[in-house]
C-alpha cells in the first residue's frame, strides 16, 4: 500500500499520530528493483511529480517509526523486511509506503525529520501543569524542605 498527499498529524480523539488525508493506492514492484527504479514507479504513481522520498511502516509499527528508504542499499533492507514479513504471517505480506514531496517545504524551512517529528508533537493540545494540577502551587511552599527556592 503506498499513500501519499497526506500528513502526519496528531489524532484531535487520542494525541497519537496518524497519516491523515491523501490517497492510498496498491502497488506492486519486482523484488529486484533498485532504487532509481523504485522512485520513478512511484512518481508515476503521484502523477509524476519529480521532489518525491518514501518511507515504509512495518506492521506493528506507529507512523514515528517509520523507516528511510534513501539508496539502493535501503530499499534492500526494506525487501528484506518484506521477506521477513512474508515467512512469518499466513496472510499476505504488505507494507506501508508513505510518499512526501519536498516541494511541501520552502527552502528556508527545511527541517529535520528530528524537527519535524518534535513539531508535530509541539503542535498537541496539552493542558498546562497547574490547570491540570491545582494542587502543585501548594507543593512548592517554604513548609517543603525539598524545594529550594533560588530566585
Amino acid at each position: 500500500m503506498c499513500s501519499d498527499g497526506g500528513k502526519i498529524q496528531p489524532r484531535l480523539h487520542d494525541n497519537q499520530l496518524a497519516y491523515i488525508g491523501g490517497d492510498t493506492k496498491i502497488l506492486s514492484v519486482d523484488h529486484g528493483i533498485k532504487f532509481s527504479g523504485m522512485v520513478h514507479k512511484l512518481a508515476s504513481l503521484c502523477g509524476g511529480a519529480t521532489d518525491i522520498f518514501f518511507k515504509y511502516q512495518l506492521p506493528g509499527e506507529d507512523v514515528d517509526a517509520l523507516n528511510s528508504v534513501t539508496n539502493d542499499e535501503d530499499l534492500e533492507h526494506m525487501m528484506i523486511e518484506f521477506d521477513r514479513l512474508h515467512r512469518a504471517s499466513a496472510k499476505a505480506a504488505k507494507l506501508r509506503l508513505f510518499l512526501f514531496s519536498l516541494k511541501s517545504f520552502v527552502p528556508s524551512e527545511v527541517k529535520s525529520e528530528r524537527q519535524l517529528f518534535v513539531d508535530a508533537l509541539d503542535s498537541v493540545s496539552v493542558q498546562s501543569l497547574e490547570s491540570s494540577l491545582p494542587s502543585a502551587k501548594a507543593a512548592v511552599s517554604a513548609e517543603n524542605p525539598d524545594f529550594v527556592r533560588t530566585g
